[in-house]
């Protein structure tokens, strides 16, 4: 959880950002880790940012009802992001009015989240064992 976060934010601090996740890069820089002492580098940061770009452009297809530059949804539409972890996809995608998210993981996943990202209208954030 921690290893992809950190790859998300090194790939928003490159030259040329394949996904430009500024949310990752924020709460990297507010985590009392050194990710320096890991062994991920820039180059690990690409198929990390590859993979998450591709599901949110899966995901905005899904929310504008197969039409990305719509800002138009279906009402009433919701999304369930199972075992989320610190992943900021709500964040990047920036659901229209209308939808429902729910951030699903373990409660001490959930815990880190809340302090990491702020809480929006209509994201909701449950921990489950």
């Amino acid at each position: 959880m921690l290893a992809t976060l950190y790859l998300r934010a090194l790939d928003n601090r490159s030259a040329e950002p394949m996904l430009g996740d500024r949310y990752a890069d924020e709460a990297v820089q507010r985590i009392d880790f050194d990710f320096g002492k890991s062994k991920m580098g820039a180059r690990n940061a690409v198929p990390v940012a590859m993979r998450a770009n591709a599901l949110d452009r899966w995901v905005e297809e899904a929310l504008r009802g197969g039409n990305c530059a719509s800002r138009d949804s279906s009402p009433g539409m919701t999304v369930l992001h199972l075992g989320c972890g610190l992943d900021s996809r709500f964040e990047r995608t920036d659901p229209p009015e209308g939808v429902e998210w729910y951030d699903i993981d373990q409660p001490d996943v959930i815990e880190l989240r809340r302090r990491l990202f702020p809480e929006r209208p209509h994201h909701h954030t449950i921990g489950r064992r």
